[in-house]
């Protein structure tokens, strides 16, 4: 689209695009925080799995990692993620 303009007009009307852009992405997230509150900080209520563990829960996190298993005589050592 840019190049569109340039041809037809000059560069310095072109650069309008992609100032735009530039600035629609700096105005966007101003516009979700201020009239959007609402809506976003329904999100912000979810546990997402950040939730703190117990140590009884992580002695079995970090014990399943170190299980070795037999599957048709053959040994498998599982990988921890």
């Amino acid at each position: 689209m840019m190049g569109a303009v340039v041809t037809r007009r000059n560069a310095h009307v072109a650069m309008a695009i992609p100032m735009m852009g530039y600035i629609m992405a700096w105005i966007f997230p101003i516009y979700v925080n201020v009239f959007n509150r609402e809506t976003m900080d329904v999100r912000r209520a979810t546990d997402l799995n950040i939730a703190p563990m117990s140590d009884k829960q992580l002695e079995l996190e970090r014990n399943a990692t170190h299980v070795v298993l037999k599957h048709g005589g053959e040994t498998i050592e599982t990988i921890p993620h």
